[in-house]
């Protein structure tokens, strides 16, 4: 567990986080899905964490005007079958679980550095 100040944003310390997290797992194979809030919302992050085939990272999005009219344009079809359920809601009776709609789409989150853009990161699914 690491422990910030309430000021200090998770985007400062999240690629640290996840490095430490590769290191300790060893020879542990397999997946590593990670859930962060918006404070690691950055295209700085996502562009580094894009990387990581092994690393599958999920965080809400900032609901720029673009970005909604692309996610409007997504069919039923375009996300999972089951939606996903956070286990610390599992306990919960079904009609009172938070569900979670999954889907994969492109988007461009641009990387910044000293407030210029350096590069568009794309996103999209990784493979597998």
């Amino acid at each position: 567990m690491r422990v910030y100040q309430g000021t200090k944003k998770l985007s400062r310390g999240l690629l640290e986080i996840v490095r430490e997290l590769l290191q300790h797992r060893g020879s542990l194979k397999g997946l590593l899905r990670l859930f962060f809030d918006k404070g690691g919302y950055s295209g700085h992050i996502f562009r580094t964490l894009a990387n990581c085939p092994d690393v599958h990272f999920y965080a809400p999005a900032v609901r720029y005007q673009e970005n909604m009219a692309q996610w409007e344009q997504l069919q039923e079809a375009d996300f999972d079958p089951q939606p996903f359920v956070f286990d610390k809601h599992s306990r919960l009776p079904a009609n009172e679980r938070p569900a979670y709609h999954l889907a994969d789409t492109e988007t461009t989150i641009n990387a910044r550095e000293k407030q210029k853009v350096v590069c568009p990161a794309m996103l999209q699914k990784q493979p597998g």
